[in-house]
């Protein structure tokens, strides 16, 4: 008699964890904890492509969420930024179409780990070290973010942003006090 052969079970869809972060420039001239100064790019060729976000990325196996949002600044603008100018946000859940570049419009589910961090102000200033995947950096008044998440605006959010304003406005405009 022969052992019938077992098909492999497809492994079922998961969430991926992204970091988003809030780099607060807290020595921008127009800066208060009431309205904060935070930096925004508009994204391309990858989910969300032309929407407006924060720096950020994905959370690596075995990063500390402040690794990876100290990494993914850095990697993203060139700022370097310490340990102890980065702190736990919130955290939100997020469904959307993905790129089609999978095959086919796949659904994502995404938790984002949302951040808070401080630039000091020193030195050049952010840079765009991946002009394939940002079409530039923006220090965004938190009124200005806001105005970007309404129908009508000529910049858009991406879909993590828009889940945040609308599920956690509690802890929002993000502050480092």
């Amino acid at each position: 008699m022969s052992t019938p052969i077992s098909t492999p079970t497809p492994t079922p869809p998961h969430p991926r964890i992204g970091v988003g972060i809030f780099l607060l420039h807290p020595t921008h001239p127009l800066f208060t904890p009431a309205s904060p100064i935070f930096l925004m790019g508009q994204r391309l060729g990858s989910h969300g492509a032309g929407m407006w976000a924060h720096p950020g990325g994905h959370l690596e196996f075995g990063e500390e969420l402040e690794e990876c949002a100290i990494r993914e600044v850095e990697e993203e603008t060139g700022l370097r930024l310490r340990r102890e100018d980065v702190r736990f946000l919130t955290a939100t859940n997020s469904f959307f179409e993905g790129d089609g570049k999978e095959g086919g419009k796949e659904r994502k589910h995404y938790v984002t780990i949302w951040m808070v961090g401080r630039w000091d102000g020193k030195g050049e200033g952010p840079r765009n070290v991946e002009p394939e995947k940002c079409a530039g950096w923006e220090w965004v008044r938190w009124e200005d973010m806001k105005g970007f998440g309404e129908e009508n605006g000529e910049r858009k959010l991406f879909s993590p942003v828009t889940d945040l304003l609308r599920t956690r406005g509690e802890v929002l405009p993000p502050s480092f006090e």
